[in-house]
C-alpha cells in the first residue's frame, strides 16, 4: 500500500498500521513517537534505509541497548554513531563510557586504518590539546602521550620472531647468533623481554637456551634461563644482564650512539640447524627523543 500527502488525525484514537510504503515525508506534528511492539523480548529493526550496505538502527534485546551497523547482526558490535566523514558520540557534561560489567572487559577504539595509521584514543579538548594517542605505522607499536604538540612519553614497543630454521638457528655447531634489533640513536631502552611461542627440538636436543646481550658481553641484556626445549608455550624470560643493570651511559640518560642488541643461542645433545620446531619471540620497549 502505498500513500501520498495522507494526514491522520490520531489526537483521540490509536491506529495500526501495517505494510505501508511512503513515497514522501512523514512527519509526526505531536510530542508522541512511534511505538514498536515487537510482541516479546527480541532484538528489533528500528530504521533501515535501503542503500549500499543496508544501514540500519536496531534494538539489542539481550545487552540491552541500540545499536547502529551497516551489515547484519555480529557478536562484536557496539553501539556507534556512524556517519560520512567524521563518526562522533556526544557526551553531555560530565559524560562518561561505562562497560557496567564485572569481568574487566574494555571498549575497543578501531581506526579503520588497516594497522598503519595514527589513532587519538583521548583528547581534552583546548588551546594545548592534550592528548593521548596509539600508533601502529612505524617499527613498532606506540603509545604517545602529548601536550601542547610536546611528546610527555612516546614509548614504542618492537617485536621481534624467531624461528627454529631462522639466521639465529642455522649454524652446523651448538652455538649462534644474530643481530636481533638496533635501538636507536638518542634513545632510552625501558625493558626487554623473551616470550616462547612453541616449544624448540631439534635432533638429539635436551636443551636449548637464548640470551641477549654485545660482542663480547652475550648476556649483558637479558640472561639465558629455563629450557626452550621443555619450558611451556607463552614462557616469559625476564632477568636482566649486568649491562643493563648499571647501562654504560644510564637508564636515566639517552644513549648517543645506536645500538645493535645480539641474540645468543646454545643447543645441548646437537647442533643448531637440526632444529625441527619452535619459535620464540624478543620484545624491546624504548622511549624516542
Amino acid at each position: 500500500m502505498s500513500l501520498d500527502n495522507l494526514n491522520f488525525g490520531l489526537d483521540a484514537m490509536a491506529a495500526v498500521l501495517k505494510d505501508m510504503s511512503f513515497t514522501g515525508s512523514f512527519t509526526i506534528s505531536t510530542i508522541n513517537g512511534i511505538d514498536i511492539t515487537p510482541g516479546s523480548d527480541t532484538d528489533t529493526d528500528l530504521i533501515t534505509v535501503n542503500v549500499t550496505g543496508t544501514p540500519r538502527l536496531w534494538w539489542d534485546e539481550a545487552p540491552g541497548r541500540y545499536q547502529f551497523d551497516t551489515h547484519p547482526v555480529r557478536a562484536d558490535d557496539l553501539l556507534a554513531a556512524v556517519s560520512v566523514g567524521t563518526p562522533i558520540v556526544a557526551l553531555g557534561n560530565a559524560g562518561s563510557i561505562d562497560s557496567n560489567n564485572s569481568d574487566d572487559n574494555t571498549y575497543l577504539f578501531r581506526g579503520r586504518n588497516n594497522g598503519s595509521g595514527l589513532v587519538t584514543v583521548a583528547r581534552v579538548q583546548g588551546a594545548a590539546d592534550p592528548h593521548m594517542a596509539f600508533d601502529s605505522q612505524e617499527d613498532g607499536r606506540q603509545v604517545a602521550f602529548d601536550y601542547g604538540g610536546i611528546n610527555l612519553t612516546n614509548y614504542k614497543v618492537v617485536k621481534v620472531t624467531k624461528a627454529h630454521d631462522s639466521d639465529l638457528f642455522d649454524a652446523a655447531a651448538t652455538t649462534d647468533s644474530a643481530t636481533i634489533w638496533t635501538q636507536p640513536a638518542n634513545s632510552k631502552l625501558i625493558a626487554a623481554m623473551m616470550r616462547l611461542e612453541t616449544q624448540f627440538a631439534g635432533t638429539a636436543w635436551s636443551s636449548l637456551t637464548v640470551s641477549v646481550g654485545l660482542a663480547g658481553d652475550p648476556d649483558g641484556l637479558l640472561v639465558a634461563t629455563g629450557n626452550m626445549t621443555s619450558d611451556a608455550a607463552d614462557t616469559e624470560y625476564e632477568n636482566i644482564g649486568a649491562y643493563y643493570d648499571v647501562f654504560t651511559e644510564g637508564l636515566a640518560s639517552k644513549t648517543t650512539a645506536a645500538i645493535a642488541w645480539i641474540a645468543y643461542a646454545t643447543s645441548v645433545g646437537g647442533n643448531l640447524n637440526v632444529s625441527t620446531a619452535g619459535t620464540m619471540d624478543f620484545y624491546f620497549i624504548y622511549e624516542e627523543a
